[in-house]
């Protein structure tokens, strides 16, 4: 390993470990930069690096950190391979804004080993082989670390597999670039970077208030903006009643039957379900101060396009 040890993550704190990688662009942030990752965006990297939004920590995510050290030490028996934890936030020598989080490397060469874990749901991103955003991670540990060669180790619906992955100068050349390009252009700058359909949630935190009376001047970009807003509108609109009239038709064949099947096997069901849900109106009404003791008040902005 050929990398500068920027920090120990033995005793780390989140908090300290979220203070040094918002220096620098790690391993899954290369691919949410470039568009590639199915579970970040650049909009949603821009804000961690600038500490304005944290994302929380998925079940999924626990699992397979709870799950990450029995992979590894199942895959060296297997392999009959000595790993060791790297436990260090690397920093490249040869760029100082790259940094690597690995997970563990091999003895007799030393190679890089990076553990997955993949679930249900995850399974349709690795198909045969690990998924871009995955292979891209490794490329930039690879480069940090200055190894030759490592291996991705997923553990895939209970299936141990194991991909071996040569170090490509010219990918990570041409990766690395336009991430640079990227960080000076929005995180150096603090220029949000163009939203996604994915950002929603995290634009609607980033702005949870308005200036009452405040307005801007569109630039002439957002006249394009309003028409793709309102024909997309449109078509869904006329979507949703195609399809709502295809479900009457079937609710029609039905009748009282639960089911509809197709050559013996069942297509649509429409069964009868008792959902219980509180009166609110008449709860106020009745008993206004236990209804108020449990009132909830929130601020949210509502997103309006005029003639829609």
């Amino acid at each position: 390993m050929n990398a500068i040890r920027l920090a120990s993550t033995v005793g780390l704190s989140h908090a300290e470990w979220r203070r040094i990688r918002q220096q620098g662009i790690g391993g899954s942030d290369l691919a949410a930069i470039l568009g590639l990752s199915p579970f970040a965006t650049p909009a949603e990297v821009w804000a961690q690096k600038l500490g304005l939004y944290e994302p929380e920590e998925t079940p999924a995510m626990r699992r397979g950190q709870a799950l990450e050290d029995a992979v590894a030490r199942l895959w060296a028996a297997e392999e009959d391979r000595p790993i060791r934890r790297v436990q260090a936030i690397l920093q490249s020598r040869h760029d100082p804004l790259m940094l690597a989080n690995p997970d563990r490397v091999t003895a007799r060469p030393e190679e890089l080993v990076e553990v997955k874990t993949v679930g249900v749901r995850g399974l349709r991103f690795w198909e045969g082989q690990p998924p871009t955003h995955v292979l891209l991670q490794v490329q930039h540990y690879l480069s940090v670390g200055d190894w030759p060669s490592g291996y991705v180790v997923a553990l895939v619906a209970g299936d141990l597999q194991s991909w071996r992955v040569e170090r490509d100068e010219r990918l990570i050349e041409d990766a690395w670039g336009r991430a640079r390009g990227w960080w000076q252009r929005h995180v150096a700058t603090g220029r949000l970077p163009e939203p996604t359909s994915q950002d929603t949630a995290l634009l609607n935190r980033l702005f949870a208030a308005s200036e009452r009376g405040a307005w801007v001047e569109l630039r002439d970009e957002a006249r394009q903006w309003l028409r793709t807003y309102n024909d997309a509108k449109a078509r869904e609109q006329a979507a949703a009643e195609e399809a709502e009239r295809a479900a009457n038709l079937l609710r029609a064949a039905l009748g009282e039957a639960e089911e509809g099947r197709l050559d013996g096997q069942t297509v649509v069901t429409w069964k009868a379900t008792k959902r219980r849900d509180i009166d609110t109106r008449r709860l106020r009404e009745d008993l206004p101060d236990v209804a108020a003791r449990y009132e909830r008040v929130s601020q949210v902005r509502r997103f309006v396009v005029k003639g829609e």
